[in-house]
């Protein structure tokens, strides 16, 4: 079964810092969903285009529905401590 993924691209929010409670919701989503982020950076090698985010994060799941149930969590629980956010966020299945 292919996995699922989070993907977010997040724009700059200068002298933003996440409060505490933000990153508690985070990881308590990907306990819940059995998720793991396996790319989180602000260091792009571009090599062609221009990015016009801050940041790219990738988190895995074990399948599809895993990462939709996660975002959905996530909407409700977690992204609300943000405030405003200005990103793309989706979700795609990985190749079997």
């Amino acid at each position: 079964m292919p996995k699922g993924y989070i993907i977010a691209n997040n724009r700059p929010r200068p002298n933003f810092t996440p409060p505490p409670a933000y990153r508690e919701q985070f990881l308590k989503v990907l306990a819940d969903h059995n998720g793991k982020q396996i790319i989180r950076t602000v260091n792009f090698d571009v090599r062609q285009g221009k990015p016009n985010y801050a940041a790219l994060i990738v988190v895995e799941f074990p399948d599809k529905a895993s990462a939709i149930a996660a975002v959905e969590q996530y909407t409700r629980d977690a992204a609300p401590l943000l405030g405003e956010i200005d990103r793309e966020l989706f979700v795609v299945e990985g190749i079997d």
